[in-house]
């Protein structure tokens, strides 16, 4: 059975004024990059963008941020939907033994943990417990002060450039586990999940 490092990187609605206050951030890219664990090549990638259904318009701000516009949403999913057509993607492509990967823990705990919560869809078993790659990557190379840190700085810190455009999650992810492929290279070893969501 072939083990994957799944690396995820959502983007999420946002606004840069005093409506940050008011809305809470929803995902609007649901971006997956499969790395096999053993070639650590990328095998399959899974992206959706996905509907915002609190505050449906995107801000400028937003845009020109991530890269999304409107009309990039116009015919996609709610999360609900999206996080069951993630799963039937596991289910077609065999992939049952896999480590959800995150550069941090906001993806999960102030991202997909809040909304799920919000609008009552079940919490995924598959991202209850996680690969915090910044926190791994401080412990492998031995960088004590990350404060400041971004997949950027962490990338030319082992010799590579970003590829692709900042912020938009698939390029972000593919980023990420470049990262993650430094970190196996330098450990020789299966990483395992440093993370876990707690509830209540």
């Amino acid at each position: 059975m072939t083990h994957y490092y799944a690396v995820i990187d959502f983007e999420c609605t946002c606004w840069n004024d005093k409506r940050a206050r008011k809305w809470k951030h929803e995902i609007i890219e649901f971006p997956v990059v499969f790395m096999n664990s053993r070639t650590l090549e990328v095998d399959y990638g899974f992206r959706r963008y996905v509907l915002p259904t609190e505050n449906s318009c995107l801000s400028d701000f937003c845009t020109d941020l991530t890269g999304i516009t409107q009309d990039d949403l116009r015919y996609s999913n709610s999360l609900k939907y999206v996080i069951k057509e993630f799963e039937e993607f596991l289910e077609e492509n065999d992939i049952t033994d896999f480590t959800v990967c995150t550069d941090g823990p906001w993806d999960l705990m102030r991202f997909l943990a809040p909304e799920t919560r919000r609008k009552q869809i079940p919490y995924p078993d598959w991202a209850i417990q996680y690969l915090d790659v910044r926190n791994q990557f401080a412990k492998s190379f031995r960088f004590r002060n990350m404060q400041g840190m971004n997949v950027e700085r962490m990338l030319s810190m082992v010799g590579l450039d970003f590829q692709g455009r900042p912020h938009s999650g698939l390029d972000d992810a593919r980023n990420i586990a470049r990262l993650l492929r430094k970190i196996v290279l330098k450990d020789r070893v299966l990483i395992q999940p440093n993370r876990y969501i707690t509830f209540g």
